[in-house]
């Protein structure tokens, strides 16, 4: 995703690394679910990721919301 696209680049930048890490930290959430013993620890790594998808979500529900630079800018 491009931050030139957008008025404040800087935010949307931010947001697209953020929503890196937490795409990166997904991939580490859903192996650590799948490498679970015991509902206890399966309990706690569905939790921790649902965290992470919450806030994968917010990232790019940002980035929706953003609004596009104009022609001219």
């Amino acid at each position: 995703m491009a931050s030139g696209k957008y008025k404040d680049k800087t935010d949307v930048g931010e947001h697209v690394r953020k929503l890196k890490e937490g795409l990166n930290d997904l991939q580490g959430k859903t192996q650590a679910l799948k490498n679970a013993i015991g509902k206890k620890a399966r309990d706690l790594a569905k939790a921790a990721l649902k965290d992470v998808i919450k806030d994968v979500k917010g990232h790019v529900k940002d980035l929706v919301q953003k609004p596009p630079a104009k022609s001219g800018d």
